[in-house]
């Protein structure tokens, strides 16, 4: 009898606490206002919601969308059932779209009975983001997403002391593995379209990075910020505050294709120069959001993706180098050394970097040598060899010694350009990727290229009258030039300019290194 009832029990038990074994495991709430009673109406809320529950709901997302919610189902909503399939390791996407504000010390969600006359204001009338984010602490998903695409400036709208331009920045200080997203930038309002049909830039562009293979969870907020920035002209500038240490993926990344290890050197048996392997790969282009010194055309700082390994010259070209290829070129304009500086007026030193080239004289050598001059993403992305958010090169402002710039300091010992190598490879293997002479790129300059740069395999503007050099050189200030995002424009070939090549991974590149 006792057995009987201890498997009763046992039974009894399962029943009420099934197992779930098919039971997803990544879950959204999405919730859109549109229908208010006191504030202007938003036309594109509808659109918005549909457009990023069908990006979601192709990543694997188990979505519920609620519409036009009051205050009490809001409070109790977030309180309760909106977050109760929740489970402790789950990953939790919440996105609201609709009014919200800032309001003293925190945002604010704002419900379709706001009343902005009503007794209380925002304290009793709006539901706070920390509530938010607390309710989803208190579940313990493994990973929250929490997005707010606020429409227009509130503040503009009601006349209540302590509201603020835009959303302010959020406090993530009880959060962890969180991600807080907003349309704008804090302190500024969101870009809307002017009628319904259509969703807004940030929620029409973050589902489309949605949808995107392989992209972990940063990249795909960094590609919806950089098309909302380059489609609407810089306007409306999207903010993400990521507080996640895990990887998370809203699709499977794409599978790796076996490479050699950087910095692998061979000689190419033409030029007889070094050139070093560049595995692909993705880094940040860019000023550091750190760095106080950076122009305009440094920014944005915006993600990018190498696609495709390539083999870079390993020092930049030498004397000797290009006086080979002067002597192997049958092109008449070419058939000269280039003006020789005033401390060697015989290219008596080979193993110093050629300089005072000109953009296309450049451009022939590597050609002759078999390759290119690397895009301006390809410099910058082997400057960084793997190093993220650096603002000097080998991954120390103290790089001064480390580097041939203007003056004799710690290891620099050279007035004027100092042989190749002397100094320091980085972890890709490359020496002298800051100071010694300036190096030239492929690409034209534009001063706001970075605001419409592809997230791809950028390869500048499609014209303009200027070249782009990067690094600085033996006369550059170190205390500007030294930082490794400095870009310059010029037109000005003097013995400050060399360069560098790459070699594409080609069958014939393969000839030449054998």
């Amino acid at each position: 009898m006792f057995r009987n009832s201890v498997l009763l029990f046992l039974l009894s038990t399962l029943l009420a606490f099934p197992q779930e074994p098919g039971r997803a495991s990544r879950f959204a709430v999405l919730i859109g206002n549109s229908r208010y009673t006191h504030l202007p109406p938003l036309a594109s809320i509808g659109e918005d919601l549909k457009t990023i529950q069908a990006a979601l709901k192709n990543a694997g997302f188990e979505v519920k969308v609620i519409q036009d919610t009051n205050y009490q189902s809001l409070f109790d909503g977030v309180a309760g059932p909106y977050f109760g399939e929740l489970r402790p390791g789950d990953v939790c996407f919440f996105y609201y779209a609709g009014y919200a504000a800032q309001y003293k010390d925190d945002n604010y969600l704002v419900p379709t009975d706001f009343d902005p006359k009503a007794p209380g204001g925002f304290n009793y009338g709006a539901l706070s983001l920390a509530r938010v984010q607390g309710a989803l602490e208190s579940r313990k998903p493994r990973i929250k997403i929490i997005t707010l695409d606020a429409a227009t400036n509130l503040a503009e709208l009601v006349p209540i002391e302590g509201l603020g331009r835009g959303l302010g920045l959020p406090d993530l200080s009880d959060s962890k593995q969180t991600m807080v997203a907003f349309s704008a930038a804090p302190n500024e309002p969101a870009v809307y379209p002017a009628a319904g049909g259509t969703a807004t830039p940030f929620t029409k562009y973050l589902a489309a990075a949605i949808d995107k293979a392989g992209l972990k969870i940063e990249e795909v907020f960094d590609d919806a910020r950089r098309e909302v920035i380059k489609n609407t002209a810089g306007q409306q500038q999207p903010y993400q505050q990521p507080n996640i240490t895990e990887l998370f993926y809203f699709h499977d990344p794409l599978p790796v294709k076996a490479e050699l290890p950087p910095g692998v050197p061979k000689r190419n048996h033409k030029d007889r120069q070094e050139y070093v392997w560049i595995p692909s790969g993705k880094f940040r282009m860019g000023c550091v959001p750190s760095d106080a010194k950076c122009d305009d055309d440094e920014k944005p700082q915006h993600r990018v993706t190498v696609s495709q390994g390539f083999w870079m010259g390993r020092t930049e070209v030498t004397v000797d180098a290009y006086r080979r290829y002067i002597e192997n070129n049958f092109d008449k304009k070419h058939q000269k050394m280039p003006e020789t500086p005033d401390w060697d007026r015989k290219w008596s030193v080979i193993s110093a970097p050629i300089n005072a080239v000109t953009w296309q004289q450049a451009k022939s050598y590597c050609e002759w040598a078999g390759g290119r001059l690397p895009s301006e993403a390809e410099w910058e992305y082997a400057a960084r060899a793997g190093a993220e958010n650096e603002i000097y090169p080998l991954n120390s402002e103290n790089s001064r010694d480390k580097a041939n710039f203007l003056g004799i300091k710690g290891n620099d010992r050279y007035e004027y350009t100092a042989p190749v190598g002397s100094f320091d490879p980085n972890a890709f293997g490359l020496f002298d990727m800051s100071g010694n002479v300036w190096e030239l790129v492929n690409d034209w300059y534009g001063k706001t290229y970075y605001s419409e740069s592809p997230a791809t395999d950028p390869k500048g503007p499609a014209s303009g009258t200027k070249h782009i050099v990067r690094g600085g050189s033996w006369f550059s200030d170190p205390a500007k030039h030294l930082r490794i995002s400095l870009r310059k424009a010029t037109n000005d070939w003097g013995n400050t300019i060399g360069f560098r090549c790459v070699l594409d991974d080609t069958p014939a590149t393969k000839e030449l290194l054998q």
